[in-house]
């Protein structure tokens, strides 16, 4: 199948600890504010802003604060136990992003202080009630008001209202991603391996769970006359049974062709009559037929129809690589049955089950004939958590999906009263279209029914001549249509009942969860083991890293032609020294991310890209000039990139305080993350400040929180020299912020060694965080073991002098 498993020999494996990738709980990332600092909108209305003065004594300080509104709203402060409360006032007309005094607090020293603004209150109108938005300042400025005022001259000119239709736009589960069929077939099968990769990864199957025992069993057969049933229990996960029912032809010769059949959401699941009445059917014609769970359904009820969480979030885990896992390993055993021709098994499921079958076919290619029903539309891609998983279907749909089986034969059943109503319009022509490539458009058929959502039996009658004619050679005819049936009752089929053939005893929920993350973890580590030593298998872990890095990070490379740069205005920031504010993104995406590039009189044509938590506003200290670094940078010749991600600094809509773009079902599923936008937002300024005209190198620095999007992004970047991350102490392997299946890709160590032969220096970085034996081995490995330093937090940042000497390699 060409999913990446782990080879199998035995070698000596890193301990857990050494990269970090045990079982850790979540890390609150809060913006720090000591003797004088900036705090950002965005920190503040996410709750994570915390007002600190170093120091033990309690001795009382008293500190002015100053806000940044460009909406013109006044401010004041008030501290309430250990919380600073910001309260809005008025609105002054025009708006401007002036400083404004919030008044002056007395802080405590060696005590944190929470910034909060008062919940809003709810108005309402007869039965409807609607929260009011709670309006935040862009920036909340402690100390030297002096630092306000360049904060607010580096705001001005970018617009009050924020350009960037990422706040407003999102794609939902009802819309498809209008997939376009290429007119190439190598064009196609290099996609379609990108869709099958990007299924895997975002499903948490690469790298592939462990096949351990099946410890199948099969019991309690029923004689039904000319077929019967038998229970069968799978433990597809130890201490997980995979339970369903087997239909066995009675009277059939030889090699038996065989039929998956997931079922869709039916309350009563796979006891459904119209599931059993497919399965009765296709064993009456010499069909082997396994019928099996959703997970949560019927024999695994109490496991429940859901696993999520943002732990298992981080591991890359989820319900859908649940299901589709337990579709492969249904698979496996079907496969491995005497009586089974392995080279003539279908699938077909109907809604959810739908979504199974094409899930399964798309990325295992065992599967020889398919019939995914009333599933696959240009529209609706599907409801449940069991369909959608972050990052599954950005930049893709059911449609492309769906065609990823082609040129094997495939059949669609729609109906005119649900989702698939336009099957034979937007649908069939698109993936017939793929199936052209290879000369086969014949292959895929389509019928539509007037019926609501269904897998009834004229639509299973659709679907009997199919599969006999392309796993049994049998015509189609009268004979083939489905006669009355007699259905069986919950009792003959569960399967777990009886717990005399079980040996071993089902696991929790929690059990499992557990087992699984340990399980994900021991995987990443033994993957890092052989990326980074000399071994025939290190340029394959090599590569199945780096690809769930590019799956996971979701960053796109923008090409110079590719860029929209929108100038606001320019003048001068200071003596030498020219300032461009811009808007840079990507056509087609509504991307605007603010930014601004300070050029000195005498460029050198060396340009180094700032990141930093608090945007733009960062490359400032307390004093409210340049910090030391850019300072330096500039004073060498160097031009200086900074921006704001979305939804800080320029990028924040301070009238409303949003720090998260619309919501709807499944968001993740079909949009970028918070995270994954920031990372594409640095690429984008990366790819200005590599088109400049004069530009000859371009060097990347990141700060706190933002020094993990330099490491996430940079393996994905090309033409760059030195990248330098100051990670501030922080110590969470998987990242302070939520990049969904950071895992897969090895955590932050993997990202750093994966930069490899990359110039590299990461300081400060948390003894879990970033591993400096396995980054240095990789960067061995490369030949080019002066390329990389990485240090840990026992030892202080470099002085603003010595990082930009380093980047500009200056001796």
């Amino acid at each position: 199948m060409n999913i990446p498993s782990l080879p199998e020999k035995s070698f000596l494996r890193i301990a857990l600890a050494a990269i970090g990738l045990a079982f850790v709980g979540s890390q609150t990332h809060v913006s720090m504010a000591a003797d004088g600092a900036i705090v950002t909108g965005f920190a503040i209305a996410e709750g994570r802003a915390i007002l600190k003065i170093e120091g033990e004594n309690g001795s009382e300080f008293e500190r002015a604060l100053t806000v940044i509104d460009p909406t013109g709203r006044s401010w004041s402060a008030s501290v309430i136990e250990n919380r600073v409360e910001l309260k809005p006032g008025d609105i002054a007309a025009g708006g401007s992003n002036a400083p404004r005094s919030a008044g002056s607090v007395k802080l405590k020293s060696g005590q944190s202080y929470s910034v909060a603004i008062p919940a809003a209150e709810n108005t309402a109108d007869d039965k409807k009630k609607a929260v009011v938005a709670r309006p935040t300042p862009s920036f909340l400025i402690v100390g030297d008001a002096s630092q306000a005022k360049v904060v607010a001259r580096l705001n001005s000119g970018f617009p009050i209202e924020v350009k960037d239709s990422r706040h407003t736009t999102i794609r939902t589960n009802a819309q498809g991603a209008n997939f376009t069929p290429p007119n190439s077939r190598t064009v196609w099968e290099s996609r379609k391996a990108a869709v099958k990769d990007q299924l895997l990864i975002t499903q948490g199957l690469w790298p592939m769970w462990p096949k351990t025992p099946l410890n199948a069993q099969v019991y309690g057969i029923m004689d039904r006359g000319d077929y019967t049933i038998e229970k069968v229990a799978l433990e597809t996960v130890p201490g997980f049974y995979l339970c369903g029912n087997v239909f066995r032809p009675k009277f059939a010769e030889g090699k038996l062709p065989a039929i998956l059949s997931p079922h869709g959401h039916y309350a009563d699941g796979r006891m459904n009559i119209d599931v059993q009445a497919r399965c009765i059917r296709l064993a009456k014609m010499g069909f082997l037929v396994f019928m099996y769970d959703m997970v949560g359904y019927n024999d695994s009820k109490p496991f429940g129809h859901s696993f999520t969480n943002e732990t298992l979030d981080k591991y890359g885990l989820n319900l859908v690589g649940f299901q589709t896992f337990n579709s492969i390993r249904a698979l496996d055993w079907l496969q491995s049955l005497p009586e089974v021709d392995a080279a003539r098994i279908g699938c077909t499921g109907e809604s959810g089950g739908g979504t199974q079958t094409f899930f399964l076919c798309a990325v295992d290619d065992r599967i020889a004939a398919a019939a995914p029903v009333v599933m696959i539309s240009e529209a609706f891609q599907g409801g449940c958590t069991c369909e959608n998983a972050a990052g599954m279907r950005v930049g893709t749909d059911n449609v492309e999906i769906g065609a990823a089986f082609a040129p094997k034969p495939m059949r669609l059943v729609g109906a005119t009263g649900d989702w698939t109503a336009n099957t034979m319009t937007a649908v069939l022509p698109k993936i017939r279209s793929v199936y052209g490539l290879y000369g086969r458009p014949d292959l895929v058929t389509a019928t539509i029914f007037n019926f609501e959502h269904n897998y009834n039996r004229v639509s299973r009658n659709a679907v009997y001549p199919f599969f006999a004619k392309w796993l049994q050679n049998v015509p189609d005819s009268d004979a083939l249509r489905e006669p009355e049936l007699n259905y069986e009752t919950s009792e003959t089929l569960l399967a777990l009942t009886d717990s005399k053939p079980f040996e071993a005893k089902r696991k929790s929920r929690e059990e499992i969860e557990k087992q699984l993350i340990e399980m994900r973890a021991k995987q990443i580590d033994e993957w890092l083991f052989l990326a980074t030593h000399s071994s025939p298998e290190r340029e394959a872990a090599k590569k199945v890293l780096k690809t769930a890095l590019n799956v996971r990070t979701g960053v796109v490379e923008p090409a110079a032609s590719e860029l929209m740069v929108d100038t606001v205005s320019a003048d001068l920031f200071s003596e030498g020294v020219q300032m461009r504010k811009l808007h840079v993104g990507r056509a087609g995406t509504g991307e605007a991310v603010p930014v601004v590039e300070l050029i000195p009189n005498r460029a050198t044509g060396v340009s180094v890209v700032v990141a930093d938590e608090a945007g733009i506003a960062g490359i400032l200290g307390a004093d409210g000039q340049p910090k030391p670094v850019v300072k330096a940078l500039l004073a060498k010749g160097t031009t200086v990139y900074a921006y704001d991600p979305l939804f800080v600094g320029a990028a924040f809509d301070p009238a409303t305080g949003r720090t998260t773009r619309p919501d709807t079902a499944h968001y993740s599923c079909y949009n970028k993350s918070l995270t994954q936008d920031r990372l594409q937002d640095l690429a984008n300024v990366v790819a200005l400040a590599k088109s400049r005209r004069d530009t000859r190198a371009v060097h990347l620095a990141g700060f706190g929180a933002a020094a993990e999007h330099v490491l996430w992004a940079r393996p994905s970047l090309s033409g760059l020299g030195r990248t330098y991350v100051d990670l501030a102490g922080a110590n969470e392997p998987l990242g302070t912020q939520l990049l969904v299946g950071s895992a897969q890709a090895g955590g932050l160590t993997g990202a750093a060694q994966a930069i490899s032969p990359g110039i590299l220096k990461v300081e400060r970085t948390g003894p879990k965080a970033v591993s400096a034996e396995i980054v240095g081995r990789a960067y061995d490995l490369e030949g080019v073991p002066s390329n990389v330093s990485v240090t840990d937090d026992s030892k202080p940042a470099s002085s603003g002098e010595s990082i930009a000497s380093w980047l500009l390699d200056v001796k």
